[in-house]
């Protein structure tokens, strides 16, 4: 089967495991979006249909220091503006916010969320695992570069998809541009494309 794209999610909708969950999913799941408030929803229903469904949940140190930096962004832009801020206006205090660390471990405890929630879903008896393991990095670091070259990908995205294709069925994502490049016969995934 093919790498294929697939946009959207129906509630009941199958999703293949194991699925690998990218750090935008992690982000939008535990502290939602103060510009689009509807992804915290979609988030969430797509999380009662992997636990509905028992699949196993893959999730990476990438993905995790991403959603951490993604979060502390979102809450910094929450707090400098008081109405919802336009997506320029959050881009511009990306800057602020990356040189500002100590004022935004204010936030520490939304920061921590995003491990408390896999590990709160993972008590409850969902199937969630950190990837890769010791033995299988040097293959998913190995194949990283070439995924960069191949699909023209930043480094992140192409560790995201070296990942999934190495140990996943479905790589669950918000991003619809991180991944439009990505097409391969010879590769079994479904990227589930979540953007409204």
């Amino acid at each position: 089967m093919p790498i294929t794209q697939k946009h959207g999610h129906k509630i009941g909708e199958e999703i293949r495991s194991p699925a690998y969950i990218d750090a935008n999913f992690l982000v939008y799941y535990s502290v939602g979006s103060y510009l689009v408030p509807d992804l915290q929803t979609v988030a969430r229903n797509v999380m009662g249909d992997l636990l509905a469904q028992g699949v196993s949940m893959l999730v990476s140190l990438v993905s995790v220091e991403e959603a951490w930096w993604a979060t502390l962004e979102e809450l910094f832009c929450r707090h400098i503006w008081q109405s919802p801020p336009t997506g320029e206006q959050c881009r511009l205090n990306r800057k602020k916010a990356h040189s500002n660390w100590a004022q935004l471990m204010l936030y520490r405890s939304e920061v921590e969320k995003i491990v408390e929630n896999l590990q709160e879903l993972r008590n409850h008896g969902a199937d969630i695992r950190f990837v890769p393991e010791v033995g299988d990095a040097f293959e998913v670091c190995h194949n990283a570069p070439n995924l960069m070259e191949k699909h023209s990908l930043f480094s992140a995205d192409a560790l995201h998809l070296s990942l999934a294709l190495s140990q996943a069925k479905t790589l669950i994502t918000f991003d619809v541009g991180d991944f439009k490049t990505v097409a391969d016969p010879d590769q079994d995934l479904t990227i589930m494309l979540l953007a409204l």
